[in-house]
């Protein structure tokens, strides 16, 4: 894939290699090949063992309120725990500098191959709350599912929206193909 950045006076472009003006000799290198492609590790999120849904920067399960709490049970590593939360981040390596950062967790490298996911504004009720981040690398698998209607998640951004049915389960894990990024060889 060759990704440009048509806009970097106001856009990021975190995985974007080229702007407009170095787009001829991208494409060109990669027409002669001369090329190298760099790897960006996915995830997906496969939903009561049928649909899969990859991604590359984060998953965000919450409630579709956002003034609801989100209840749920967590599955990670042998461990399984009830929580009452404002939802959880799961990760790419690649999206950890986005809402995941923001809910407290440090950033890895773009290019590590990992699971990362962090509980947002856990509820501590009558039982402790112990299960609340986590990084796997590689990623091993985590398991949400969901204890009440009306929970969702939001791929990659604000525009991938799935709803969940009550009883639904979302296991995480690695997806078997990268996104192949085109750079300069």
């Amino acid at each position: 894939m060759i990704t440009v950045n048509s806009d970097p006076e106001r856009s990021v472009g975190h995985f974007s290699r080229c702007t407009l003006a170095g787009f001829p000799e991208l494409l060109a290198a990669w027409r002669a090949g001369r090329h190298a492609i760099e790897p960006i590790a996915r995830l997906e999120a496969v939903i009561d063992g049928d649909g899969s849904h990859c991604f590359l920067n984060d998953c965000l399960f919450t409630s579709r309120n956002p003034a609801a709490i989100t209840r749920y049970l967590i599955e990670v590593d042998g461990e399984r725990e009830r929580q009452h939360s404002s939802g959880i981040w799961v990760s790419t390596a690649a999206g950890s500098t986005g809402g995941i950062r923001s809910a407290g967790m440090q950033p890895l490298p773009p290019g590590d191959h990992a699971l990362l996911w962090q509980v947002r504004e856990p509820f501590q009720g009558r039982s402790p709350v112990t299960l609340l981040s986590g990084r796997q690398s590689p990623p091993r698998g985590l398991r949400l599912t969901a204890t009440m209607p009306n929970i969702d998640l939001y791929l990659d951004g604000p525009h991938r929206q799935i709803p969940l049915r009550y009883g639904g389960v979302v296991a995480f894990r690695a997806h078997a193909q990268p996104l192949p990024l085109v750079i300069l060889g």
